[in-house]
């Protein structure tokens, strides 16, 4: 009896230990982002995913790899999150347990914090249909997330190796240099990593030995860094140490006029207040990470122009790292807006960095295709199919797919897209074949799509049956997959107007998208800050959350909606009837009005004051 009394306090403390660890600090943001990740990555793989689990990461084709790499830093950054370097919370000081029963609870709820978005994204990406109500799981990437996983653990658990006496590790420049080696070996380690079990259970026993390492060398209790010793006041060391800790000069180190009021250079004084604003809203790991996924997505949406892909999930994710990054920036005004700064200088630089981003990136692919060995086309034949962009799909009229049929008479109907398994409006792709479809009717098809795509005049020969079509061409026809040579090289004008007016239609939504969002910063009308709350986040991430889970349990068809929003447009483009350079040219006007009236909005809202309103602020 005696020692389970004694047992039971020592259990409710680990409880709530273990409930008011700081690593839960983000768990529903990292649950979100996670999950939304997975599915679109998932979803963007289309209906035959790449097979991860066949070798290392390297021998991967490069876009899967960058992908690999932008999904990792987001691993990272969650890793990051739990705070590894604080091997005991300032509640756990308080309380009489010792660092050996402490550290296991922290260590916990780190390595499970850092599972939680592995284990999210890779069962998403995984999915391959459903058996019985439940998931059918490809192995290979199922292997590869216990992979990741265990190379994420291990350089947790090797984080916390020096300073064992402390409860928390300083951040000496010494240790960060010492984080940045082992987070690039751990990239470096999954992207070579076999998919062996054996060096799996290898991995996992390198987890429990540095695990096992760090317990065995705790001390009895921890030590606490002491502050700096007293000094004199007239020790010119004193005067230093209270200026590197933002105190005013003492009266007797009061420094001469001519020192204190030495002008300052106006060039030099402006480069000061930039860096300032900046670094206070950029300078930052999330920050940083939002970023360099921007610019990649940036680099991603180049492929829409060149190739008939669809990017409608990447478009939608690209909104929501670039509202994520304003969103954080605004977030942290409120450290600079006592200071004598303008508010629209503020807002420049809040919104500036992430489209200088999306610009790079967007610039960076377009170089690509600009010196790349192979022309980008069109109009393709891939996956025994014709391959057209789609915009060029259409609406069934009065829901029901026409036939079509070639001048010699053979025919074929189009399967029906409807939007959702429910019904409503359905889509069809006019160019579409049967499987029973001789290679005469394929080769129609295909100049079929070649004409309306690149508006050129296809040849009379098509409609004969009994043409002749070279071996080279027939076997690329049974093969599955090959580009037509009288697509490659050939622009579309029907397809950049489409594109220009949805960069306008995009530029002032993103404005007005941002210009509701704002008014969460206005604490006096609590209705309002919910509702543009609602509006401005839960929107965006609503329609892609119920997009691409919507398609990966086939209840949404996503390439039907994507197909829908791009008609819609190239009716709007083709009822402008403006040439595609013009449309281009209004889209940074269309940006520029659309930021100003986000600029309106930012200028008249109200920075809380609070400097944190997150829990576990003791813990920063």
């Amino acid at each position: 009896m005696t020692a389970r009394a004694n047992t039971a306090p020592v259990a409710r403390l680990g409880w709530l230990l273990l409930r008011r660890d700081p690593a839960w600090r983000s768990l529903w943001q990292v649950i979100l982002i996670s999950a939304v990740l997975g599915i679109v990555i998932r979803a963007g793989a289309g209906a035959e995913p790449p097979d991860l689990g066949g070798g290392p990461l390297v021998t991967q084709p490069g876009r899967i790899l960058a992908q690999f790499v932008m999904t990792w830093l987001w691993f990272f950054w969650a890793t990051l999150i739990t705070n590894f370097w604080t091997r005991s919370s300032r509640l756990a000081l308080a309380l009489p347990l010792s660092p050996r029963r402490v550290w296991p609870l922290r260590a916990a709820c780190q390595l499970a914090m850092s599972l939680l978005p592995v284990a999210l994204v890779t069962l998403a990406v995984a999915q391959r249909g459903w058996r019985g109500g439940l998931p059918l799981l490809d192995a290979g990437t199922v292997r590869l997330g216990v992979r990741v996983w265990g190379v994420l653990a291990l350089f947790q658990l090797a984080a916390q190796l020096p300073a064992r006496l402390q409860h928390r590790i300083p951040a000496r420049p010494a240790y960060v240099a010492y984080i940045a080696a082992l987070a690039a070996g751990s990239l470096w380690l999954t992207l070579v990593s076999p998919p062996h079990p054996g060096f799996l259970a290898g991995l996992l026993g390198a987890v429990l030995l540095t695990g096992a390492c760090n317990w065995w060398c705790l001390p009895t209790t921890w030590s606490l860094t002491a502050g700096a010793p007293a000094m004199p006041v007239g020790d010119s060391r004193a005067g230093r140490a209270r200026d590197a800790a933002g105190c005013p000069p003492a009266r007797s180190e009061a420094q001469p006029a001519s020192v204190m009021t030495s002008p300052v250079r106006r060039s030099g004084g402006r480069w000061l207040r930039w860096r300032t604003i900046l670094g206070v809203l950029h300078a930052h790991p999330l920050a940083v990470i939002l970023l360099l996924i921007l610019t990649y997505y940036g680099f991603l949406l180049v492929e829409d122009l060149h190739t008939p892909r669809n990017m409608l999930p990447f478009i939608l994710l690209a909104a929501a790292l670039l509202w994520g990054v304003l969103g954080q920036s605004v977030g942290r005004l409120h450290r600079l807006d006592p200071l004598p700064i303008s508010r629209s200088r503020l807002f420049a630089a809040a919104v500036l960095p992430p489209l200088a981003c999306l610009a790079l990136g967007f610039g960076a692919g377009e170089l690509r295709y600009r010196v790349a060995p192979y022309t980008p086309t069109l109009v393709g034949y891939w996956d025994r199919q014709v391959q057209v962009p789609r915009e060029f799909w259409c609406v069934a009229p009065a829901g029901e797919v026409p036939l079509v049929r070639a001048p010699w008479g053979e025919a074929h109907r189009p399967a029906a897209r409807p939007l959702t398994r429910l019904g409503g409006t359905m889509l069809y792709h006019p160019y579409e074949h049967g499987e029973a479809s001789s290679p005469a009717f394929i080769d129609w098809q295909i100049w079929r799509a070649i004409a309306d795509v690149h508006g050129v005049r296809a040849p009379a020969s098509i409609s004969d049956p009994d043409r002749p079509l070279s071996p080279g061409y027939l076997a690329a026809i049974a093969r599955g997959g090959f580009t037509p040579d009288a697509s490659v090289g050939l622009g579309s004008a029907i397809h950049a107007r489409t594109h220009a007016l949805g960069a306008c239609l995009a530029a002032l939504g993103a404005g007005f998208l941002l210009a509701i969002g704002l008014g969460h910063w206005s604490p006096r009308n609590s209705s309002w800050r919910r509702l543009s709350t609602i509006l401005a986040t839960g929107l965006p991430v609503a329609l892609m959350i119920a997009l691409v889970i919507g398609g990966a349990s086939e209840l949404v068809d996503i390439g039907a909606m994507g197909a829908l929003v791009l008609i819609l447009v190239r009716n709007g483009a083709e009822a402008l009837a403006l040439p595609a350079g013009v449309l281009w040219a209004l889209a940074p006007v269309c940006l520029v009005l659309g930021l100003w009236i986000a600029q309106e909005r930012f200028a008249r809202i109200e920075i809380p004051p609070r400097l944190s309103r997150r829990r576990f602020h003791e813990e920063y």
